[in-house]
């Protein structure tokens, strides 16, 4: 029995030990798949740093990608996002961001030959790849998730209409630099990336 015991033990430091060696790792396969599920689009990751004496993780390079019919790879291009999380509220099983920074460098909108847009595609915002019968104005909220403070800073959009010959091409600055609180649907910071800069680009038929 106690070498049962001892070997218990040294395997659930052992398991520690992997999962504090690999956090880094797991944390951006998780960040991955949780942005693509809640856009509907493929998502790149450099890289991600996981603060170890403070509760932040530091993300860099995360790009939104479009579908395989739209001209360019790249919708969202988003160089950082700093996340400060509430350690005590992780550890019960609820996801408690008290500072989101989200930084976009472009968001790019695309308008093809048959009128679609990648907008219009993304989950959240009315278009084809929506999940279900919409119930409402508002997305579905995600349980046990809430962040205290987000900050969007937005850099431009590039608006290309390749429905009209020749395409049209177009760059709005926005240099934007806008607060939100108390929200607790992660798809929504998704939407006012996306909604803000349109609106700011006067592309507000597209919203």
């Amino acid at each position: 029995l106690i070498r049962l015991i001892r070997s218990l033990i040294f395997l659930a430091f052992l398991l520690v030990i992997i999962l504090f060696v690999f956090r880094e790792r797991i944390l951006k396969s998780v960040v991955q798949m949780t942005v693509s599920h809640i856009t509907g689009f493929g998502v790149d990751l450099d890289n991600l740093k996981v603060g170890i004496f403070r509760p932040v993780v530091d993300i860099r390079g995360l790009k939104v990608n479009n579908p395989a019919d739209y001209s360019d790879r790249v919708m969202l291009d988003l160089p950082q996002l700093y996340v400060r999380y509430v350690p005590s509220k992780i550890l019960k099983g609820n996801i408690d961001i008290s500072e989101l920074i989200v930084t976009l460098k472009e968001l790019n909108v695309i308008k093809n030959k048959d009128g679609t847009t990648n907008v219009g595609e993304l989950k959240g915002m009315g278009g084809v790849k929506e999940e279900g019968p919409k119930k409402s104005a508002s997305p579905s909220k995600m349980p046990g998730a809430r962040i205290g403070l987000l900050k969007l800073k937005l850099g431009r959009v590039v608006y290309k209409d390749n429905s009209i010959q020749p395409p049209s091409v177009k760059v709005y600055n926005l240099n934007i630099n806008k607060e939100f609180r108390d929200i607790s649907d992660f798809r929504s910071v998704i939407r006012l990336i996306v909604v803000e800069s349109l609106l700011k680009a006067g592309l507000k038929d597209y919203v």
